[in-house]
């Protein structure tokens, strides 16, 4: 599963909401210098939210990250450079967001966010302009509602971007899409593995609300359990099985992943 740059970035927002102040370069040097104290932040099995820093000699806000590889490919990361700067403006346009956006854009400030892998050491940032983060600003900031619906819509699309995904033992993620309400992950399967019957669904359900429980751990991950209540959105996993011809549906309805 792949949802870490949305779960990224709502760690940033944890932070920052209410962090900034005016319109100088010192009001946001001061805004950024209180969020210190926060850092750094466990992500769980993604990794951490290292610092948030602003360098005043290059007039730069900084958002650094290491991301656990396991989770993240740091080449897919660098090929897909415009949809991870995409994914970044749905949060930049939240209410949460708007003091910083604000503050960065008066004093004239641009934003990094640098990325780095635990394992292989590879970095990768994505920048905004101070003529960028103005153009996001004049858009207006979206309500919660409709950010909310933004931000899953861009986690579905983030998570796309990496299928077809070989997960190896004759599984792969063939696409991440929403349909009817639902985040639905598809599985293309071959092999007697994969060979489900309805007896074996409540066995594979509690395996993988097993896995959502781990990776929506900590208070980020509770933020995120939120927003799939708050927009009425489930989760769906779909096992097609090649061999057979045969699809398996899981579901977790809204409630059910509150209670992760």
């Amino acid at each position: 599963m792949k949802k870490t740059l949305s779960i990224i970035m709502m760690a940033a927002l944890l932070i920052i909401a209410g962090a900034c102040a005016d319109n100088a370069r010192k009001n946001l040097k001061a805004g950024i210098d209180s969020t210190k104290s926060s850092l750094p932040i466990d992500l769980g099995p993604i990794g951490s939210f290292d610092a948030i820093s602003y360098e005043e000699d290059s007039n730069e806000v900084i958002f650094s990250y290491t991301l656990n590889e396991e989770y993240s490919d740091m080449d897919m990361m660098a090929r897909n450079d415009s949809l991870q700067k995409e994914s970044i403006c749905v949060y930049l346009r939240s209410e949460g967001a708007n003091k910083l956006l604000s503050s960065m854009c008066d004093a004239g400030a641009s934003l990094t966010t640098e990325f780095r892998g635990s394992d292989s050491g590879k970095g990768h940032s994505i920048t905004f302009t101070n003529d960028e983060l103005k153009a996001l600003r004049s858009q207006g900031s979206k309500s919660t509602a409709e950010n909310d619906e933004e931000q899953l819509a861009a986690m579905a699309v983030s998570a796309n971007a990496e299928c077809p995904m070989d997960l190896g033992d004759g599984m792969v993620m063939t696409e991440v899409r929403m349909a009817d309400g639902f985040m639905e992950y598809c599985y293309e399967t071959t092999g007697e593995d994969y060979n489900f019957e309805p007896k074996d669904m409540p066995q594979i359900k509690k395996n993988l609300r097993d896995e959502l429980r781990t990776f929506y751990s900590g208070p980020v991950g509770e933020r995120f359990k939120e927003l799939f209540f708050r927009t009425g959105t489930g989760i769906r996993y779909l096992f097609h099985n090649t061999d057979t011809d045969v699809t398996f549906e899981v579901e977790f309805a809204p409630a059910e992943i509150r209670r992760l």
